[in-house]
């Protein structure tokens, strides 16, 4: 599964970025937000998908978000 890797959470956060950023309820979000929501949730279904979501493992995730947040932005 591509979007397990970081490279294939950052190109689906960028994309899905791009195509959702011009809609009128997002518009109202800075941008570095609502990267940080898709990259978030790209993170925890990638995990619930393949069967390894656990509750334990939420500070990993977030941090897991925070790291494809930045890759995403180009920081």
């Amino acid at each position: 599964m591509y979007l397990g890797t970081s490279t294939g959470a950052v190109t689906a956060t960028v994309l899905v970025v791009e195509f959702i950023k011009e809609i009128k309820y997002f518009k109202l979000l800075p941008t570095r937000w609502l990267v940080f929501i898709v990259a978030e949730t790209i993170v925890i279904s990638t995990s619930v998908a393949k069967g390894e979501f656990t509750v334990i493992n939420l500070p990993l995730y977030l941090l897991n978000g925070l790291l494809i947040t930045t890759s995403a932005m180009g920081s």
